[in-house]
C-alpha cells in the first residue's frame, strides 16, 4: 500500500503521523480521549445482578436499561456507571440467580483459588489478625504466605511456590470479600 510522504527533504523530520495511507480515515476523536473512551472493566457481584434483574423484572419492567445504568450506580456506590451491555449481561443471569440459593450467590467469579488449603489458612491469618487488632497490608499477607509455604509444603500440592504478586493479593482478598 503506497503511503504519501510530505513535501520534506530532510527524512529526520518525519513523523510517523506523516505517514499516513491513502484514503484511511483517522478518528475523529482527539488522541487524549482516545485513550479516555477505553472504559476499566466493571464487574458486579452476583448479589448485585439479582437485585437488578429483580428491579428490571419485578419492580418496574418498563424501566430502561440506561437508567439502569444510573440506579445501580448510585444504589451500589460504584465509581462510574456501568455499561448498557454490562447491565444486559447481568440481566441475561437473573432467571439463574434467582433460583440459585443465597449462601451460593458469589462474590465475583466462581475460579477458585489454586492453593485453597493455603488460602483458607491466610483467611483464618487475616480474622486472627482483625480479632487482635493488628494491621495487616498485602506485605504482611505475602509474607505469611510464604512462611506458610516454607513450613507446610502439602499446602501446595507439590507445585512449585507462586509468585505472590499484587494481583493476586487482590484477587485473594476479592475471594474471601475481605
Amino acid at each position: 500500500m503506497p503511503y504519501h510522504l510530505p513535501n520534506q527533504v530532510n527524512s529526520s523530520k518525519i513523523r510517523p503521523s506523516d505517514l499516513t495511507p491513502p484514503n484511511r480515515a483517522r478518528s475523529l476523536l482527539p488522541r487524549k480521549q482516545q485513550i479516555q473512551a477505553g472504559k476499566k472493566r466493571m464487574r458486579l457481584t452476583d448479589a448485585e445482578k439479582l437485585e437488578l434483574g429483580y428491579r428490571y423484572y419485578e419492580v418496574n419492567p418498563k424501566i430502561s436499561q440506561e437508567s439502569l445504568c444510573a440506579w445501580a450506580k448510585r444504589e451500589f456506590q460504584l465509581e462510574e456507571e456501568p455499561t448498557q451491555s454490562t447491565i444486559s449481561r447481568a440481566l441475561q443471569k437473573y432467571s439463574s440467580l434467582k433460583e440459585s440459593p443465597d449462601n451460593k450467590l458469589r462474590a465475583f467469579s466462581s475460579k477458585g483459588a489454586k492453593f485453597p488449603l493455603l488460602e483458607s489458612k491466610l483467611a483464618d491469618f487475616v480474622k486472627r489478625m482483625e480479632d487482635s487488632s493488628f494491621a495487616i497490608n498485602s506485605h504482611s499477607l505475602k509474607a505469611e504466605a510464604e512462611r506458610l509455604c516454607m513450613l507446610e509444603p502439602l499446602l501446595l500440592n507439590g507445585e512449585p511456590m507462586p509468585a505472590f504478586s499484587n494481583g493476586w493479593f487482590d484477587r485473594f482478598m476479592k475471594r474471601n470479600m475481605l
